[in-house]
C-alpha cells in the first residue's frame, strides 16, 4: 500500500477516513480505561498509526467518546464503547474516525484515503486502488495484525528486530496521538499537539 500511495510524485492524501469495529471486550482488563487504555489504546491504534504513516502527523485532535452498550452488558466498565475523532494534520489534510466495540460479529476495519489522483480503500487484507474508472483490487494472504503479532512475538524470543518495521521512538509518537484522543473524547473535546 505505501508503494501505490507514496510513489513518484504522488501527493500525500488530503481526506482520510476509517472504522474499527469489535465485539465487546471479554477480558476485565479491557473494560477498564486505566489498564486497556480505552479503544484507541487497546484497538483503535492502527488506524491513527496508519494515519501518520500516509497522512503525517496531526496537530489537533477533536474527540467524543460515549458508553451505551457496554454498560447494559458489564455494569463495572469504564471504557466507552463508542468513539469518534476528527484530525487535522499538519499538512492541512483531515481525517476522521470511528471505533466501537458493539459489534457480535467479527472485528471488522476499514481504512480509506483520498488524493486527486486516486481513492485507496483498504478493507481488511484488501486494497480497492481507484484511479478515474479504473479499479485495482489487491488480496493479501495472511491476517496483517496476526502476522504483526506473530513477528513481533518472534522477536522477543529471538532477541533480533529484523522483523520489526517500526522504532520506539515512532511508537511513541503513536501513543501520544492516541492520548490526545482519548483526552479529547473523554472531555477536552479538542486537544492541540
Amino acid at each position: 500500500m505505501k508503494k501505490e500511495i507514496g510513489g513518484r510524485n504522488a501527493q500525500p492524501p488530503l481526506l482520510l477516513s476509517g472504522k474499527w469495529l469489535a465485539p465487546a471486550p471479554a477480558m476485565a482488563w479491557r473494560r477498564e480505561l486505566k489498564t486497556s487504555g480505552g479503544i484507541w489504546l487497546d484497538e483503535g491504534y492502527q488506524l491513527l498509526d496508519l494515519t501518520r504513516v500516509f497522512g503525517g502527523e496531526a496537530k489537533r485532535v477533536s474527540a467524543f467518546a460515549a458508553s451505551l452498550e457496554i454498560k447494559n452488558v458489564f455494569p463495572e466498565a469504564t471504557t466507552p464503547d463508542v468513539c469518534a475523532a476528527i484530525l487535522q494534520l499538519q499538512n492541512g489534510a483531515l481525517a476522521s474516525f470511528g471505533a466501537a466495540t458493539i459489534t457480535e460479529s467479527e472485528t471488522q476495519s476499514e481504512l480509506s484515503l483520498s488524493t486527486p489522483q486516486a481513492q485507496f480503500s483498504l478493507r481488511g487484507n484488501c486494497l480497492k486502488i481507484t484511479r478515474g474508472a479504473e479499479e485495482t483490487h489487491f488480496n493479501g494472504a495472511d491476517d496483517a495484525i496476526l502476522a504483526q503479532n506473530a513477528a513481533f512475538l518472534r522477536a522477543v524470543e529471538s532477541g533480533k528486530r529484523t522483523e520489526i518495521r517500526t522504532t520506539y521512538a515512532d511508537a511513541i509518537k503513536t501513543l501520544r496521538l492516541a492520548l490526545a484522543v482519548n483526552r479529547a473524547g473523554l472531555g477536552s473535546k479538542t486537544v492541540d499537539l
